[in-house]
């Protein structure tokens, strides 16, 4: 192709932006880098986005996602080489679902199609993926404006200027605060209302006498948990990860709940028969934009007059290969444009 000739020849023309650092950013820089210099700004001080491990002590924590399927056969190349290095490993888990305190139904993994996991926390899998992309972290962009190029600002008045095309990737909520109203799909994604989670890590030393590795749960404060035992010098160590209901972390966002640790501790001992003592570290995270409830898993937002695009996991439920979907629809159209 044409620009991968100049690209042979050391010549890029076409300068992209991409706002955010989670794998629709990261899908989307690597569909995109034999065609243009892409460069990617993140507000945090690490890659991943949802795909978070937090490290406390000797404990890992996946507070985002801890796995995620592959259905589609351009997410299955994706994620190929990232088999093939060992940081992803099947998860055959045994699944179970409550209604309360009721089980209603019962899963065995193996049995079904794969669920990946990494033995090393979920964000190896970005870190792979980031490798030889030009990122600049701790750099939250808060403004675009476009003369003949784009020029884009940080919350410090940095200014980065010079590209052609911008993409983000952020949360809807988010983007709004950035996509100029000229955005041709700039009401389609003001509309997008998302749901917050709270995600409460539980360290063990020991085996928790949970008869099941994960969990979905009905009727309750928690929504989601998950138990992982992670290898380490000293023989190994078990992390069981709570994900809040949408309703207790709207009433925690809204103010009116005040601890989040002691309400989904006290509920997932009480729940699961568990012993306090036997956990001996806890750690937070709070995503104010977790779910979307409203999605459009192939739209693509792309306005090809203002150079402007926008996709991200929200448009397909927060699941991680609808994050990869969303950027390859999107960079498929752009390349479309010719750029």
């Amino acid at each position: 192709m044409f620009y991968e000739y100049l690209i042979w020849l050391g010549i890029i023309l076409i300068k992209i932006a991409i706002i955010g650092s989670g794998i629709s950013a990261l899908a989307a820089a690597h569909l995109l880098k034999d065609y243009a210099h892409v460069t990617l700004f993140e507000k945090s001080r690490g890659v991943g986005g949802r795909m978070s491990t937090r490290r406390v002590d000797a404990y890992i924590f996946d507070h985002g996602a801890q796995y995620f399927t592959a259905r589609t056969k351009p997410f299955e190349a994706f994620i190929g080489p990232v088999i093939d290095k060992g940081l992803l490993m099947r998860w055959d888990a045994n699944y179970v679902k409550f209604d309360g305190d009721r089980i209603i139904d019962r899963q065995n993994w193996i049995d079904d199609e794969p669920r990946y996991i990494s033995p090393y926390g979920i964000n190896q899998v970005a870190k792979f993926f980031a490798k030889d992309i030009e990122i600049n972290l701790n750099t939250k962009i808060v403004r675009c404006i476009r003369h003949d190029k784009w020029i884009l600002f940080d919350e410090m008045g940095k200014r980065f200027d010079g590209f052609d095309w911008v993409i983000s990737t952020v949360p809807a909520p988010q983007a709004v605060d950035i996509i100029p109203e000229a955005f041709g799909f700039y009401d389609e994604v003001s509309d997008v209302d998302m749901q917050g989670c709270i995600s409460l890590g539980l360290g063990f030393r020991q085996h928790p006498p949970l008869k099941f590795d994960c969990a979905h749960v009905g009727n309750s404060s928690i929504g989601w948990l998950a138990k992982r035992f992670y290898q380490d010098a000293h023989g190994g160590f078990f992390s069981v990860i709570v994900h809040s209901s949408q309703n207790f972390a709207r009433e925690y966002l809204n103010g009116n709940q005040d601890d989040p640790i002691g309400c989904l501790k006290a509920e997932l001992l009480d729940k699961f028969n568990l012993d306090a003592e036997l956990s001996d570290c806890e750690n937070l995270q709070v995503w104010r934009f977790s779910h979307c409830d409203k999605t459009a898993p192939n739209k693509v937002f792309l306005d090809s007059d203002l150079h402007f695009a926008v996709c991200g996991d929200w448009m397909s439920s927060g699941r991680v290969e609808g994050a990869f979907i969303s950027a390859y629809n999107l960079v498929d159209g752009l390349l479309k444009t010719g750029l």
